[in-house]
């Protein structure tokens, strides 16, 4: 089941609900990552360098040999601003494919149910952290192979296992998420859910459950951007997608992606990536818009 207003990931694992990527810093235009959350559990194993990600508002430096687990249902992005040269490997998995009966809810709640740990960093460093950075390498291999789905299956719930028994053995912390962060999800759940529609700012802070003024406050302080200034980039992430389809004309993206007009699309297009969306998607390879599929 999808949370109404999740995110949802591109899946290229065929009919599985798992996402694989290698990514790689290089000199081709890539579009900034937008901030989002999403229902799926994201595995990020850094294999050289150095890559910043934030999480709930908060940013960590994850380095060579260590991994980033993140949650189900955490706000996330990679900065865009990466210094060095780096490259990690990404799982991203829905928990349906592994806790999809009434025997696994038990261990589901355990890993991902409310008051689980929001994320993980796990370090080659330490044996046991190891053996699940190098389970989750296995996995991306058999993704990366194009192996039977029930060996990718069997080995994800063996990646769920390992999970489950090395958080059993940490001490017991719930989390709690304050109110300001929840207002956040609330908003940020409402702008993933309706970006294709109109959305004007009381509509956006209404969804949080607070007042236009702090709706404002909360995004500069999150993201320093305003809510509209979000919303646009929400909305010119999703569309960098549409790319991939040749048929689809300039206009029909933009309608697509709850601009008002192809005129103003292209006018904001142009202000955050510095060329017009027609030029972008010359110089800019299917791989780029997708996180560069392997």
């Amino acid at each position: 089941m999808k949370t109404m207003g999740t995110d949802i990931p591109l899946y290229n694992a065929g009919k599985l609900p798992v996402r694989y990527a290698l990514m790689v810093k290089n000199d081709m235009m890539s579009f900034p990552e937008i901030n989002h959350w999403h229902d799926d559990m994201e595995f990020i194993c850094v294999n050289k360098g150095k890559v910043s990600i934030s999480v709930n508002g908060k940013t960590y430096d994850i380095y060579e040999g260590q991994m980033l687990f993140i949650n189900s249902g955490q706000m996330h992005y990679a900065l865009n601003d990466q210094e060095g040269s780096w490259m990690y490997r990404q799982i991203t998995i829905h928990p349906d494919l592994i806790f999809s009966n009434e025997y696994s809810k038990e261990y589901y709640d355990k890993l991902c149910g409310e008051g689980a740990a929001p994320f993980l960093v796990f370090s080659s460093g330490s044996n046991r952290q190891k053996v699940i950075i190098d389970k989750v390498m296995q996995v991306f291999e058999h993704l990366y192979k194009g192996n039977d789905p029930l060996d990718i299956i069997s080995e994800t719930s063996k990646l769920a296992s390992l999970m489950v028994n090395f958080l059993e053995s940490r001490p017991s912390a719930k989390e709690k998420k304050d109110k300001d962060l929840m207002a956040m999800f609330k908003m940020i759940s409402a702008i993933q859910a309706g970006y294709k529609d109109k959305l004007p700012l009381n509509d956006i802070a209404r969804a949080g459950g607070i007042g236009r003024s702090k709706c404002c406050e909360l995004f500069r302080s999150y993201w320093d951007l305003s809510p509209n200034d979000y919303l646009n980039l929400y909305r010119l992430s999703k569309s960098a997608l549409l790319f991939r389809n040749d048929k689809l004309p300039i206009g029909e993206i933009a309608k697509e992606c709850g601009f008002a007009g192809a005129s103003y699309y292209a006018e904001t297009f142009k202000k955050v990536m510095g060329l017009s969306p027609t030029d972008y998607k010359k110089k800019t390879s299917v791989k780029s818009f997708a996180n560069s599929d392997v």
